[in-house]
């Protein structure tokens, strides 16, 4: 009885280090990772993402850059309730949703407009001495 109380104590503790570890790293990274995948958290798991991703665009999104945000959204949530299922098929799922998301999300970055580049300081120094 008292081997249980223990055991049960101890699985508490893991349990809470391992919820603090998570809220530490939610914070630090500033991006909401879902706890528990419910209806309810998909939405705003969901929305999290869109904003965030919306907001990169300058402008509206195009039609390609639109399907490019859902097709991301769909894919980090699959891998992450993949990988909650702490199994090796769960991760070898999750492996493979991420694979894809990395490629959609080296595609999104492409569609991106590059900032301006700043003149470099030797380019200006020069064009002064030629007047």
């Amino acid at each position: 009885m008292a081997s249980q109380s223990l055991c049960s104590a101890s699985m508490t503790v893991a349990e809470t280090r391992a919820r603090s570890r998570n809220n530490t790293q939610v914070k630090s990274l500033g991006r909401s990772v879902p706890k528990v995948f419910t209806l309810h958290s998909r939405r705003r798991f969901e929305n999290d993402r869109r904003r965030r991703y919306v907001a990169r665009i300058p402008g509206k999104p195009s039609d390609a850059q639109a399907a490019l945000i859902q097709s991301l959204i769909r894919l980090e949530w699959s891998a992450l309730k993949a990988e909650a299922q702490d199994t090796l098929q769960g991760d070898r799922e999750g492996r493979e949703h991420r694979r894809l998301f990395q490629r959609l999300f080296a595609d999104f970055e492409r569609t991106l407009p590059k900032p301006p580049e700043k003149p470099r300081v030797v380019d200006t120094v020069l064009a002064e001495m030629t007047r």
